[in-house]
């Protein structure tokens, strides 16, 4: 059965691996956050303009399962509003979940919290990604489907309500290209203003913080229009869109609200202090997730001199959390992102790990912190990266007898040097295993056979006698627990 690895529990990911599923093959869906279908978490909206078309010719092709989800949880069906006609709108609270369980249900292994950070490639062709932990993932076809190219710094820049937040971004990481990886340019889409990024944006509102009649119109409509004085008007706002549909002059000469189980603002940012002169949004109201108290408490005296209803989210969790863990916080916000010394030092070393990986310029050996020599499948590049994550500037060099070691090798400190071995047995049957994962190759190929990995032992055994380096069993053992000994052998005699 052949392996299919989806990279991105997008829309996209998910219908990708629904449709190897269905081909018949074995599929793997890595998703970097805690949550399925992306921007789907925020969109509410389906079936509008050309995209009503779209679903019933894919469900005609046997694309039905997402549609059916979506259309189950369905609010409102058949409206229209500037931009959109026909639209169908869904509960987005409520189709993630509904997503997660019909994949598991259909034997797609889902993998949460899987941030790809690297490939591994033979001859140009992708074999394998390395997740963020060090764990490498093989298959026989992959997909990309981890959209969007923009940094993950735009919510700093563009903030309020872009959406960036439903990504989980400062939690789990940036989005990692695999096919610029593999030496393929990612396309790009830009901004009207020519900024480069790909979200149009909206806000959510509290329904219950609105008006009776905005909450009666939006439960019986789907929709709300309000219709903007001058003084309150942004035209400039337009152009941060990408989506053309919200790019028109209806949004910014209006309040424009839909039902996705919140009230859901089509527009990229909105001031709180003028859309409370908005008649029905007078109570609209903020809430904080600001964890530096005095900035959390500067802001609830603002909002309680200025009568705006705040409600604080981390502070009551962070107290009681405080409290079962008899714990002092230290109340230190983007403490999981910081961008300090090591950060980027932690970013080089990973920078440094992919550029040099497995031979590829023998240049880097003078400025690796470790240098790792071994036989093929003996862990090399997952321990490099797990180095790397460590700030620790690595690099492999595969030991190989028709093509031998580089004589820069011998020319470094030999303390820096770790030969990785393993035991005969157990590498023939990993060589096996590997084998079998393509269906063209024989299992009695050379790479594989007794005798081939005996000379590659012979050979590996004369390089590392001839370099007198340390040498670690890596048979059974963990990528954490040999990274740990060469980290403790090299702090012990201060090489790092």
């Amino acid at each position: 059965m052949p392996k299919v690895v989806v990279i991105g529990g997008g829309w996209a990911g998910c219908a990708a691996s629904i449709s190897a599923k269905k081909a018949g093959c074995e599929v793997v869906l890595l998703e970097r956050t805690d949550l399925l279908i992306g921007l789907g978490n925020v969109g509410g909206i389906m079936r509008n303009n050309g995209r009503y078309t779209a679903c019933e010719e894919a469900i005609a092709l046997g694309a039905n399962e997402l549609f059916n989800i979506t259309d189950k949880y369905a609010i409102h069906t058949n409206i229209d509003f500037p931009g959109h006609n026909h639209a169908t709108i869904y509960n987005v609270t409520k189709v993630e979940p509904a997503v997660r369980r019909m994949l598991i249900d259909m034997d797609i292994k889902v993998k949460l919290i899987s941030r790809v950070v690297n490939v591994e490639c033979e001859d140009n062709i992708l074999k394998a990604v390395i997740l963020e932990n060090g764990e490498t993932i093989y298959g026989d076809a992959f997909v990309d489907t981890t959209g969007t190219t923009g940094p993950m710094g735009n919510c700093e820049r563009y903030g309020n309500g872009c959406a960036m937040c439903v990504l989980r971004c400062p939690s789990f990481g940036g989005r990692v290209s695999i096919t610029s990886r593999c030496g393929i340019d990612d396309m790009t889409g830009k901004r009207k203003n020519g900024d480069f990024g790909a979200f149009s944006g909206s806000m959510k509102i509290l329904k219950t913080s609105l008006s009776q009649e905005i909450q009666d119109k939006l439960a019986k409509d789907g929709h709300v229009e309000i219709f903007l004085p001058e003084y309150l008007r942004d035209e400039k706002k337009l152009d941060i869109k990408v989506c053309q549909q919200y790019a028109l002059p209806q949004f910014a000469q209006n309040v424009i609200l839909i039902d996705t189980g919140h009230a859901k603002l089509m527009t990229p940012f909105f001031n709180l202090e003028k859309l409370r002169k908005v008649p029905g949004c007078e109570n609209a109201m903020i809430v904080s997730t600001i964890i530096t108290v005095n900035v959390r408490e500067y802001l609830t005296q603002k909002c309680i001199e200025s009568n705006v209803s705040i409600v604080n989210v981390l502070g009551p969790i962070i107290n009681v959390a405080s409290s079962i863990l008899n714990e002092q916080p230290q109340y230190n916000p983007g403490a999981m992102w910081k961008t300090d010394e090591a950060y980027f030092k932690r970013i080089e070393a990973m920078e440094f790990a992919m550029q040099y990986d497995d031979s590829k310029d023998y240049r880097g050996l003078k400025n690796a912190d470790v240098v790792l020599i071994g036989l093929s499948r003996t862990s090399k590049t997952p321990l490099c990266m797990y180095l790397a994550n460590k700030g620790i500037k690595a690099i492999n060099i595969p030991l190989v007898p028709e093509v031998g070691v580089p004589d820069e090798i011998y020319e470094i400190d030999r303390d820096r040097i770790f030969a990785l071995t393993i035991d005969p047995m157990q590498l023939i049957e990993i060589r096996k295993r590997r084998l079998d994962k393509f269906k063209r190759i024989p299992t009695t190929i050379e790479y594989a056979g007794d005798a081939r990995i005996l000379d590659e032992f012979d050979f590996a055994d004369r390089i590392i006698r001839r370099l007198g380096c340390r040498t670690i069993d890596v048979t059974q053992r963990a990528i954490e627990d040999t990274a740990l000994i060469i980290i403790k052998t090299l702090t012990k005699e201060k090489k790092i």
